[in-house]
């Protein structure tokens, strides 16, 4: 069990309710990517979360914790640590979430005493962090490992002796993310915003993670052409007889 220094988050969520959102949930967490605008299209097959990530568009990473105990959850965005930007792996820093609390992640954060994050923005991959860094492979998919928070057993009553248990979680490893057809989409490490945060120590209850949410992203145009999300609705030509014309201008029939 590894004992940690973890960054903690320090500011509540605001004003998301009017955001276009795509969400993941879990036993222990959720995740939830919240657009400041654009439209997002989410769909589930084979056990994943797919959504449509609109090019130019910043975004956030709220992380909800479900439980009544702490958790810490290490994100990774395109397979980098969102935290000091390294190459994603669960021994990582990441943020402590209080019971049934939840935070805000809006980007990279700066190495300059993580006071100061780099938005996170929906970008060609060309474009991105990934791409910057040097390491392509993971872009197009958002991870989170939910650790729990280590609790000392009670103390044993002398007049009773008690074999020691221990039980391993093991992680849901998260199937790799799609090629796309076309030019794909990307995170991008955008324009800075004061983001604050302190240190906290976190000693995890084991050393793999009790849960792993991962969610795929790529342009609409790409998942539609892996037959993930459905085409768009395209509306009848110009003086076509509709039986329900009101449906079809609500884009359906």
């Amino acid at each position: 069990m590894k004992s940690t220094i973890i960054i903690l988050i320090a500011v509540l969520i605001a004003g998301c309710a009017t955001a276009d959102t795509a969400k993941n949930n879990g036993s222990l967490a959720s995740v939830e990517i919240i657009t400041d605008r654009g439209e997002v299209r989410t769909a589930y097959r084979d056990g994943h979360t797919f959504f449509s990530a609109p090019i130019g568009c910043e975004y956030s990473i709220v992380v909800r914790n479900r439980t009544n105990r702490r958790i810490v959850a290490i994100t990774t965005v395109d397979g980098l640590n969102v935290v000091d930007r390294s190459a994603g792996n669960w021994d990582g820093s990441g943020y402590v979430i209080d019971p049934y609390g939840k935070v805000e992640i809006k980007g990279f954060r700066r190495q300059d005493e993580f006071q100061f994050s780099e938005r996170f923005t929906f970008n060609e991959a060309r474009f991105s962090l990934a791409q910057r860094i040097g390491n392509v492979h993971n872009v197009g998919v958002i991870g989170v490992a939910v650790f729990e928070e280590y609790v000392p057993p009670p103390p044993q009553p002398v007049q009773y002796s008690a074999k020691g248990m221990s039980d391993d979680e093991c992680a849901r490893e998260s199937a790799s993310a799609p090629t796309a057809m076309k030019s794909r989409a990307g995170t991008e490490a955008g324009r800075t915003v004061n983001d604050p945060v302190r240190r906290v120590s976190f000693r995890r209850a084991t050393d793999q993670p009790a849960e792993i949410l991962a969610m795929f992203y790529d342009t609409e145009r790409n998942l539609i052409a892996q037959g993930i999300l459905p085409p768009p609705y395209d509306p009848p030509p110009s003086g076509f007889l509709s039986p329900f014309p009101q449906n079809y201008a609500k884009g359906a029939y």
